[in-house]
């Protein structure tokens, strides 16, 4: 749960998982740039895109079980339906120019369309 990485005061804890780096003389050598890289793409996957539920039919929210995860050496939540939607058309833009420039087809590509 994402309350685990907050202090009673609402500040960031310093709950960091480091034995997925390794230990001792085999650590990670690449583990500082691995967590910064991960920071940066997740705030910058939530400052372009508001990402809220997805709706059924009769457009009422369908809610997501946040206990519903994979139990296995690599834990992972059970797939989900959400709704993606680029925060202005400056975002629309720059990603519709991004994919059209990238050699990888956009499958799953469709903005503002329900996944």
């Amino acid at each position: 749960m994402p309350e685990r990485f907050f202090n009673a005061d609402g500040t960031l804890n310093n709950d960091t998982v480091n034995y997925v780096f390794g230990f001792g003389q085999r650590i990670c050598s690449g583990r500082h740039i691995a967590d910064s890289e991960v920071w940066l793409t997740v705030a910058c996957v939530l400052a372009t895109f508001d990402i809220t539920k997805a709706k059924d039919d009769c457009c009422n929210e369908i809610d997501i079980d946040p206990n519903a995860f994979v139990d296995s050496l690599a834990t992972r939540p059970l797939p989900f339906k959400c709704f993606i939607l680029p925060r202005s058309h400056e975002v629309e833009e720059n990603i519709r120019i991004a994919m059209q420039s990238s050699d990888c087809p956009p499958v799953f590509w469709a903005v503002g369309q329900r996944l």
